[in-house]
């Protein structure tokens, strides 16, 4: 179900936990589902999430460097508290777009634990569901979540927050898009 015509191979991609990440300046961002599980079982310092770049290089990083919206399904880490940020890829933020019916949108994450990214390019059917998020016509895959929406200038647009099993594809995919996160520490 993928569409590999769309021309974003020269974009870096992350991997994290149980989804996918994007860095833009010093943030990695993700969804919250995609940390939640083992923020949950924190119980003392030391433990690290383990975040793969490319499918190769891991980087670890300290559980409590990870901040988490209770409210969307949205985490941060400031990785210049981690570690030298300048070794994570970075991608272009468009914060004001306004993606609208009809268009067509190109989303990228690691489906189903996979080593190679999955890009799938879907035209946009609903701008505002009952949480916010954007639908498209096409299902993203579970592991994708957390993983950049890009619009046609290569500019990241949202974040994928639901997806389908891969066996099922019974759910159109849903993004949150970034200006509806313009209140949260990496953005604002």
């Amino acid at each position: 179900m993928s569409d590999s015509g769309t021309d974003i191979s020269n974009c870096d991609y992350l991997e994290f936990l149980e989804g996918s990440a994007f860095s833009f300046d010093r943030w990695i961002v993700t969804c919250a589902h995609c940390v939640a599980s083992k923020m949950d079982e924190i119980d003392d310092s030391g433990q690290y999430y383990d975040l793969r770049i490319n499918g190769d290089r891991n980087i670890q990083m300290p559980l409590e460097s990870v901040k988490r919206s209770r409210l969307h399904d949205f985490a941060w880490i400031d990785a210049s508290k981690c570690f030298d940020e300048t070794m994570l890829p970075k991608v272009k933020i468009n914060l004001g777009y306004r993606v609208q019916k009809g268009e067509i949108v190109t989303a990228v994450g690691y489906a189903a634990g996979r080593r190679v990214p999955e890009i799938i390019r879907a035209q946009v059917n609903e701008v505002a569901t009952s949480e916010g998020n954007v639908r498209v016509e096409r299902a993203f895959i579970k592991g994708m979540s957390g993983g950049p929406v890009f619009n046609r200038r290569l500019e990241v647009i949202g974040i994928i927050v639901k997806g389908s099993e891969e066996s099922v594809y019974d759910m159109n995919g849903e993004f949150t898009p970034l200006h509806a996160l313009n209140d949260y520490e990496p953005f604002c």
